[in-house]
């Protein structure tokens, strides 16, 4: 396989399995592959290596595009607990994630009325799918100690469990 990139600029065009692929006058045919995820990747000839090329507004953007706006109660949980859980540098879990009835009892600690408390617990404990845009998680979230970065990963790593 042979990658095709802008010889002027480096930005990659696209791969193919024809290695008698005859480039333009401004590509160049390279033996090195993209083992990396780039939103815009593009090929540095002296290092010989690839580089992202959107700004991080693009890619806060590209983000969001594959972020589900949807997913069920059941794999919100899991992933939840898979997601918050802290690992050491030899993989050893030091604490384990939150669970959903981590959400519930620090709905209970909440300096609030009992009649809105039970408003927000039935909310959340009745729903069959979670919205990625509900405002309760999304109000929840931070209190708990979950940045909006791992609400995207709950998301995301939720939707491909089976």
């Amino acid at each position: 396989m042979k990658t095709i990139v802008e010889t002027n600029t480096g930005k990659l065009l696209f791969s193919t399995d024809n290695d008698n692929y005859i480039c333009l006058e401004n590509q160049s045919k390279i033996d090195i592959h993209l083992t990396e995820m780039f939103v815009s990747p593009f090929f540095d000839f002296q290092s010989n290596s690839y580089y992202e090329g959107a700004t991080s507004e693009e890619i806060i953007e590209f983000n969001k595009m594959k972020v589900p706006q949807q997913l069920s109660r059941m794999k919100f949980e899991i992933q939840l607990y898979i997601t918050t859980t802290v690992k050491d540098e030899n993989n050893n879990i030091v604490q384990l994630g939150k669970t959903f009835q981590d959400i519930i009892d620090y709905i209970d600690s909440l300096q609030m009325s009992n009649f809105y408390k039970n408003l927000l617990k039935m909310r959340l404990l009745s729903c069959v799918t979670l919205e990625r845009d509900n405002d309760d998680l999304n109000a929840l979230a931070p209190e708990m100690g979950i940045s909006q970065a791992q609400l995207d990963e709950i998301f995301i790593n939720g939707n491909s469990l089976s």
